[in-house]
């Protein structure tokens, strides 16, 4: 359906872009989540009925940007629209997590900076007030008791009161009960910061006796450590090595629509909340410029003028796969009279290494106009310090920078004319090739007028990628199980014999990077390829594959079981499968290291797991 917005809000904001027309297409039921078929008829629909710009608030696997909402993106923005996909909300899960629906070309993969300020309910204590964010379990105003009563363990730090025992002795009944949050254990009625809640703390060993107010109506807060990319955003690189998220937008902590049901309005984080505002900008340029320039042509210059951040405590720039180019700056977009191209540069790893770039610096101004060329270093992220097969949750940040020399480190550029400039990169000479750190920054070039500056991210891997570990044999990765007639799944002893009409055997596979191609390859006694293995329940073990999370929602170990009954596809381009007779075979998970040519087996990372005889 096509809604035309308004400008009158019951709140006293309004939207980025108030007076667009936007088209709703549902793609989701009240559950799970939507196939690709689905999502790109919606996708196509969008474009057959008019629109300028597609909002994809998804979140999805990592992978490459072969997958066919990617491919489709693309092709719609080489038909004059514009394409803007959430990066997605795995920020704890490390390296190599983007989205794969933004990874497209042309598309722009949205990562979150967090709100500045906060529209939230609150309470007072001891003089002051503090913003409370009600969960999603109670989600309305909260109106309680008084009384306050912090729970500490017995070494006097704050509880997360989920542990009956901690309450002997402590009366809680009609009182507020303060726990430091443990979301995978509790549900609590709201939350506040952290820093708000040491401070509650502070106050109520002062004054114990003192009393809660709860206030009945929201209020603007300014929040902890608001203004810098958010904790949840996914972070890059792509499997090509590509620099992705491209740009980013407030996500974090956003007054949004809820259902009326629910109160019509919530505070809301992800960077489904920061997409629309990348689509809506889009919306705004294009008014201003009085134009509609493909969507590819506007994502160049919101990233040439975006504001690029640093983290709290950080002396160098946020890394370029956290923040992509930086917070976009719609004003700087529409007003800057200089642009740069690409609008990213991907030095790949140190066996690639683009040493050597040319870019192109644009005057779109009435004057000449000289300009300053600089270098601004982000931090270098180590996923790999531990030399471990699977990336870390959290990386550690090297002060390890890349060198930029220019060929010109001024230029002159006359009214609507170019120069093309050459850099020349040196990898960063600290960080060790074996733990293969990302490293990333920005060219700057500045004008002398005082005109808004433009610039370009780099990314690169320090060391040869071929050699990151796709499978995590930290956890025994790859495997064998097998699977009786009750679906129980079990390990699997070597050399077993399967009986399958009783039993499946299992192929376990858990994957800690992008691969161009894994396969399970099956071969006879005699060592002659047989096919691909032809799993019941994922499909034929051939073709790319994106990064693994490393825990489920419930704290589970995530992997991939190929529940397997005997049949293969005999050859890569075979489109029916075949069932193997009786007799031994050898099964073989090869993961096609990246950046290669996919010759088998030398460009692979293969494990034999044994003899099986079924």
């Amino acid at each position: 359906m096509n809604i035309k917005t308004s400008p009158k809000s019951p709140q006293p904001w309004i939207g980025v872009a108030p007076e667009v027309t936007f088209g709703a297409y549902r793609v989701f039921g009240c559950d799970g989540s939507a196939g690709d078929d689905v999502i790109l008829a919606a996708m196509e629909l969008a474009f057959n009925d008019g629109m300028d710009v597609i909002n994809m608030s998804l979140g999805g696997g990592s992978s490459y940007k072969l997958n066919p909402t990617a491919l489709l993106s693309d092709k719609l923005v080489v038909r004059g629209m514009a394409l803007a996909a959430a990066a997605g909300n795995d920020g704890s899960e490390g390296a190599w997590m983007v989205s794969d629906t933004g990874l497209g070309d042309l598309a722009s993969s949205v990562a979150s900076f967090d709100n500045a300020y906060g529209f939230y309910r609150s309470f007072t204590y001891g003089g002051a007030s503090y913003p409370y964010a009600p969960s999603t379990a109670w989600n309305k105003a909260i109106d309680l008791p008084t009384t306050l009563v912090p729970i500490f363990e017995k070494d006097g730090s704050l509880s997360d009161g989920c542990d009956d025992t901690i309450y002997n002795g402590i009366d809680v009944k009609g009182k507020v009960v303060l726990t430091i949050g443990d979301v995978t254990r509790c549900f609590p009625m709201g939350s506040i910061e952290n820093k708000a809640g040491d401070d509650l703390i502070a106050a109520w060993k002062k004054t114990p006796a003192g009393a809660i107010t709860w206030s009945k109506d929201a209020s603007n807060f300014m929040i902890e450590g608001g203004g810098a990319p958010s904790d949840f955003s996914s972070f890059g690189l792509d499997g090509d090595l590509r620099s992705k998220p491209d740009i980013a937008a407030p996500g974090g902590n956003i007054l949004s629509a809820f259902p009326l049901a629910k109160g019509g309005y919530a505070v809301l984080s992800g960077t489904s909340m920061a997409t629309p505002y990348v689509a809506g900008a889009h919306a705004l340029y294009v008014e201003a410029k009085k134009s509609k320039p493909h969507g590819d042509v506007v994502r160049q210059v919101f990233k040439n003028t975006a504001t690029v951040s640093s983290n709290s405590g950080s002396k160098t720039k946020t890394s370029v796969t956290k923040q992509g180019a930086g917070l976009i700056n719609v004003l700087n977009a529409i007003e800057t009279t200089s642009s740069i191209t690409p609008d990213h540069i991907d030095l790949l790893d140190s066996v690639h290494f683009m040493k050597s770039v040319k870019i192109t610096l644009k005057n779109n101004g009435k004057r000449t106009e000289t300009y300053t060329f600089s270098h601004v270093p982000a931090d270098a992220l180590n996923w790999y310090a531990n030399g471990q097969s699977f990336p870390s949750g959290e990386p550690k940040i090297e002060d390890d920078y890349a060198t930029v020399k220019f060929s010109q480190d001024k230029v002159k550029i006359p009214a609507g004319k170019s120069a093309k400039i050459t850099l020349s990169f040196t990898e960063p000479k600290k960080g060790s090739a074996t733990n293969f750190p990302i490293y990333s920054g920005y060219v700057v070039a500045t004008p002398e007028n005082g005109n808004v500056a433009v610039q370009i991210p780099y990314t690169g891997l320090k060391g040869d990628v071929a050699k990151v570990a796709i499978m995590d044999t930290d956890k025994k990765f790859p495997a064998l199980g097998k699977v009786d007639s009750k679906g129980k799944l079990s390990a699997a002893p070597e050399n077993l014999t399967f009986d399958l009409s009783k039993e499946k055997l299992v192929v376990q596979t858990r994957i800690g990077s992008h691969t161009p191609n894994l396969s399970i390859r099956v071969f006879d006694d005699k060592q002659a390829f047989k096919g691909f293995l032809s799993s019941q329940n994922i499909g034929n073990a051939i073709g790319w594959a994106g990064r693994q999370k490393d825990l489920d929602d419930k704290g589970n170990l995530v992997f991939s079981n190929w529940v397997w009954g005997g049949k293969v596809l005999p050859a890569a381009n075979a489109t029916a499968t075949v069932s193997l007779p009786s007799g031994s075979y050898n099964l073989v998970v090869a993961s096609q290291k990246k950046l290669t040519k996919g010759d088998y087996p030398a460009d692979f990372e293969t494990f034999n797991l044994g003899n099986i005889k079924f």
